[in-house]
């Protein structure tokens, strides 16, 4: 079989012979999967260096990245394929393995004031040049990978404004889960569940302001945030005072439970979007989606058909929430077509155009 490696930074926690928490993470994990019956796959990461067997999958370890690349160029052929778990790790190697990059979405319409640098700028009013040299990065890292997989067409279309040869870049959106259906009674209290990374990016801010305008106007909704992250401690803190707001940590093989156990999925990301796993998920079992009009959710949802797109505030997403809360037939007609995307988007829908991208390179 031919030699297929897939570098990321940290998919398994080896010591603790477990899957790391995360979308790219749960990609590579699918990708590895998916691929083990035609090509004889391994997963090289950044850490200790060590070798181990987990699920079936050959994990090597290194400590350091230019390690890793020693270790491609030494044990690789021109026949064989490496894919870059992310864009930004791809280099040219010597050994002229194929390769194929995966860029997860466009990362530069977030300007993350928490950087340091990134907070200077912003104080200068320099934020352009912050933005400039993001988009130059990104263009450079494409120079480094024979093909690039992108996850939506919001990166691809950005592409076309830049360079001429958008032709290496294949869009395979991300996979939904198995649909499971479970009938719900949603004639009580509406459920609305947050199962992301408690980070600013993914619109802690805009939720913590939502929260406010359903107790200031006396809509009753049930919150639960499922997850942890760094906005963890605030969130609980500015949130304490209001009733109906539960928190827990995310478990993966517990997905179906919480996402089915909810009405509603919301997704208020502010930047920084591909073609979101949280959203898939909902729609995969049975949660209707209210998502932010960003990167590559707009791929995923017709607004008002299976999900609705909402501007990134707090006032959009509250408007949307009224309206559902009192017309809860137009909330199972959602729901429903959200299964009818899903299951386009399957898991094997998305294996069968990687390999069909892979035997062709």
């Amino acid at each position: 079989m031919k030699k297929l490696v897939i570098v990321y930074y940290r998919v398994y926690d080896i010591d603790r012979t477990e899957l790391t928490i995360g979308g790219i993470q749960t990609y590579i994990h699918g990708l590895v999967l998916g691929l083990q019956t035609r090509y004889d796959v391994s997963l090289v990461q950044i850490g200790p260096t060590r070798t181990e067997r987990i699920d079936n999958i050959t994990i090597l370890q290194f400590s350091k990245y230019k390690t890793i690349i020693k270790y491609l160029n030494r044990t690789l052929s021109p026949e064989d394929i490496i894919i870059w778990g992310t864009d930004n790790l791809a280099s040219k190697l010597e050994c002229k393995a194929k390769s194929v990059s995966i860029q997860h979405g466009i990362a530069f319409d977030y300007f993350p004031r928490e950087n340091r640098t990134a907070h200077l700028l912003d104080k200068l009013r320099l934020q352009s040049v912050y933005r400039y040299f993001q988009q130059r990065n990104s263009l450079k890292w494409i120079d480094k990978a024979d093909n690039i997989v992108c996850v939506d067409y919001n990166y691809l279309n950005w592409y076309r404004t830049k360079r001429l040869d958008s032709e290496k870049l294949t869009v395979i959106p991300n996979f939904a889960p198995a649909v499971n259906k479970r009938d719900r009674d949603n004639r009580g209290q509406l459920k609305v569940l947050f199962a992301r990374r408690f980070v600013k990016k993914r619109g802690t801010e805009i939720l913590v302001d939502l929260c406010r305008l359903c107790y200031e106007n006396n809509l009753s909704i049930e919150f639960t945030f499922s997850g942890e992250g760094p906005e963890e401690l605030s969130l609980k803190e500015r949130l304490q005072s209001f009733k109906n707001i539960s928190f827990t940590k995310f478990n993966p093989s517990g997905k179906a439970d919480i996402f089915s156990s909810h009405d509603i999925s919301i997704i208020p990301t502010i930047a920084s979007e591909g073609t979101s796993f949280s959203l898939l998920e909902s729609l995969s079992y049975g949660c209707v989606v209210l998502a932010s009009n960003v990167g590559g959710m707009t791929n995923l949802i017709i607004n008002e058909y299976n999900g609705f797109l909402c501007n990134p505030t707090a006032e959009s997403f509250y408007e949307v929430l009224v309206k559902l809360d009192k017309n809860r037939p137009l909330l199972n007609r959602v729901k429903n077509r959200g299964y009818e995307v899903a299951e386009v988007l399957d898991a094997n829908r998305w294996i069968k155009e990687w390999l069909k991208l892979l035997e062709k390179i």
